[in-house]
């Protein structure tokens, strides 16, 4: 197992989530056509537009470009006549000219590709816009060759000038992404053992005893490891939460066993009799059901179309049966060679006060069963309200803190630049007509009129403003309109010419048939920019000319597509599960009863713990859409532990309330201690950097939270309630 852990690599395989998307051979399309939509930006800030920020910016693209990786750049140094930017000498003397400064100041204002792309609003910030020779596709050999080639660069442009140069775009932010991981990896995993060994010595006082968990469910976290490089699976964003919880899980397992273990040795009549053996026929059956259940909740997001979840959920599902497996073979393995006996617990906890109260708290409930139904039916509505108000959004970005360093540069270049979201439109005018002609050029020109006046439209780029470009250039003035096709077609043959025709590839497919308009859009969130998408389609149906083919794809609009999908998939998950889990309760206790009565406490927490979110307006979102899957595999846990002990207690012909008070003082210690160690342990996962994952691991936490308040108080209402359920004798 450590043999195969070692070849364990991180990765953040990005485009085999957009690879499961129908819209994704558009994408792959546009890329052929037009080049890749993921570049790098760099900006520095100058104050105003003089001879010393154009001087740095000089300095600054000229490193870029000397290095063999750039495919190509564009700044404000575009704009000047190459024959006084052969040099810096040559090019200090020009800008030393009179007048010199302001002739590029009119020129970046009359250039529609360089308003607030290569210069602020206000001058007051230069840029420069790269692609880099990256391979495309994901996979931790081509992260790894990403994350070279950006570190290069980065390396090559460090002190170039003596300003603080930002750098954003997509390869940036994943590379940033996978930092996050590798940190959050280093942090989570060694405080996750941390955190379990202190509770479980703070349960059992015994380093025996902690040794004996915690070497078994360790053992089942190195199988699970050891499996990833079969499918070639990496450390990445939803495998950093994997440790901690499967790590939870697999203690919660060995609590119940060494549980059951402690209260055998207790109760054992003389040496001959082995407590780490007999104990594990009462206590294997419940554990094996909490695995299935568990298992089920897991495997159901392998239907997901996200490959990471899909992996996730599989691996998690792995992970629970190899600590199940673990657990049964070491520990009874471990407390027979430590000879940890009935001598042992001598002096020891004589009475299970926990227990004891317990007890006391299932009797209160049953006497006041009736009240307890109705405090739960008005909790119920509250979380209802809490829900209607959940906001559901999703974006990569805002798994980041507001205090991250790139969402502070982000925020730095929005501020005298364009917004970061972009989308990318496809158009083909009918009768092969192109933009180059009279006819579709004006009607690009219209089109991006209309999109200027949709909500949440930052503005546009097209051919059509290429063209337009061109023209002043020649002109030396802003020219509003190109009127005759003799003008369009010297236009072309310029833009034509080997100088320009990188850029004339950027907006015009090589047939000619196809027209990219780049679009900066205000809104981040999935959910607005699909919308988005919808007015801007809606826009072009009113105003392009009947039979126009009209596409929308980039980068950003794919993973608002994959983001929505991802969080109907995991309702869908949900239901699938939790449907398998009734299944599964109902023919375990041969009763449709008892699998709708153990419905009611293992979905009332997930209910309250996305209406706590509504009301704190936490969204739902990707991460916290996994909350569903993963905690009703786990809440039901406990339920299945009480409700085994409950029908032992009824088949012994107890009375209800005494078998009740039986059940929580048998197993009272090993559910609060379980749900203790499971919210401790998934809590470590607050310790990230990324936002939606502490916000996964917060509300995860909290629903063990309140679904052990449901197993302790709701729970016995219910049975109080529905007196002939598990019943093997008549009330009495």
């Amino acid at each position: 197992s450590l043999h195969w852990v070692a070849k364990v690599r991180l990765g953040n395989d990005l485009e085999a989530i957009l690879k499961g998307n129908p819209a994704y051979p558009i994408y792959r399309q546009f890329l052929a056509e037009f080049g890749s939509d993921e570049g790098v930006i760099c900006f520095f800030t100058t104050g105003a537009l003089d001879k010393e920020g154009l001087l740095q910016l000089y300095d600054l693209v000229k490193c870029i470009e000397s290095l063999e990786f750039v495919q190509v750049s564009t700044s404000v140094l575009s704009l000047i006549p190459s024959r006084y930017t052969k040099d810096r000498e040559n090019f200090a003397r020009y800008l030393k000219r009179p007048r010199t400064i302001g002739r590029i100041a009119a020129s970046i204002k009359r250039t529609r590709l360089a308003r607030k792309r290569l210069a602020s609003d206000k001058l007051s910030a230069l840029s420069v816009l790269v692609r880099l020779d990256m391979p495309s596709g994901g996979g931790p050999a081509i992260q790894k060759e990403r994350r070279r080639i950006l570190q290069r660069f980065r390396q090559a442009i460090k002190g170039k000038i003596d300003k603080e140069i930002g750098l954003l775009g997509y390869p940036v932010i994943e590379d940033r992404v996978l930092e996050l991981i590798k940190e959050s990896n280093v942090i989570l995993m060694p405080m996750a053992v941390f955190v379990g060994s202190a509770t479980l010595l703070i349960v059992f006082r015994r380093v025996t005893l902690l040794l004996a968990a915690m070497g078994g469910v360790l053992s089942g976290l190195f199988w699970m490891l050891a499996t990833f490089p079969l499918r070639d699976y990496t450390l990445n964003a939803f495998s950093t939460m994997l440790f901690p919880l499967v790590l939870s899980i697999g203690l919660t397992t060995t609590i119940h066993i060494l549980s059951a273990y402690l209260a055998r040795a207790r109760r054992r009549r003389g040496p001959e009799e082995h407590p780490e053996l007999t104990a594990l026929p009462e206590v294997v059956p419940p554990c094996i059901l909490c695995t299935t259940t568990t298992f089920i909740g897991f495997i159901s997001l392998a239907v997901n179309d996200i490959q990471e979840i899909r992996n996730f959920g599989i691996y998690a599902a792995v992970g629970t049966l190899f600590s199940l497996a673990a657990a049964l073979l070491y520990i009874p393995s471990v407390l027979k060679l430590s000879n940890f006996g009935a001598v042992e617990l001598a002096g020891k906890r004589k009475k299970d006060r926990l227990g004891g109260w317990l007890s006391l708290l299932a009797s209160e409930v049953y006497s006041r069963r009736r009240a307890v139904g109705i405090l739960f039916i008005i909790i119920l509505f509250f979380s209802m309200e809490g829900i209607r108000r959940l906001p559901v959004e999703s974006a990569s970005i805002r798994g980041l803190y507001a205090s991250d360093p790139l969402i502070q540069t982000k925020k730095a270049y929005e501020k005298g630049f364009a917004p970061l979201m972009a989308l990318e439109l496809l158009v083909k005018l009918p009768n092969m007509g192109t933009v180059l002609e009279l006819d579709g050029f004006r009607s690009i020109c219209s089109f991006q009129e209309k999109l200027e006046t949709v909500q949440g439209v930052h503005g546009s780029l097209s051919a059509a403003d290429l063209l337009l470009d061109t023209s002043s250039f020649i002109a030396k003035k802003e020219k509003k309109d190109v009127p005759t096709e003799r003008e369009l077609e010297l236009l072309e043959r310029f833009l034509r010419t080997e100088a320009r025709a990188s850029l004339m590839k950027t907006f015009i497919s090589e047939d000619g048939e196809r027209t990219r308009i780049h679009l900066t859009i205000e809104p981040e969130g999935s959910i607005a920019i699909l919308r988005l998408a919808q007015r801007v389609k809606k826009v072009a149906r009113d105003c392009l000319p009947k039979g126009t083919e009209f596409t929308i794809t980039g980068r950003n609009y794919l993973s608002a597509i994959t983001h929505l999908n991802t969080m109907r998939n995991e309702l869908t998950c949900f239901l699938l599960s939790v449907m398998a889990i009734l299944v599964v309760l109902m023919v375990t206790f041969r009763s449709i009863v008892v699998g709708l009565l153990s419905a009611v406490p293992n979905l009332l927490p997930l209910t309250m713990t996305f209406g706590t979110m509504g009301f704190l307006g936490v969204p739902f979102n990707v991460t916290t859409g996994m909350i569903l899957c993963v905690t009703i595999g786990l809440v039901v846990d406990d339920t299945i532990h009480y409700l085994f002990r409950y029908r032992s207690h009824r088949r012994e012909g107890n009375h209800i309330r005494l078998a009740i008070k039986k059940a929580s003082a048998r197993v009272g210690r090993p559910i609060v201690s379980t749900s203790i160690i499971l919210a401790t342990g998934i809590s470590v996962l607050t310790l990230s950097n990324f936002r939606m994952i502490v916000q996964f691991g917060t509300f995860t936490a909290l629903t063990i939270v309140y679904a052990l308040f449901a197993d302790l108080v709701l729970l016995p209402a219910l049975l109080g309630l529905f007196p002939n359920v598990l019943a093997s004798h008549p009330r009495k």
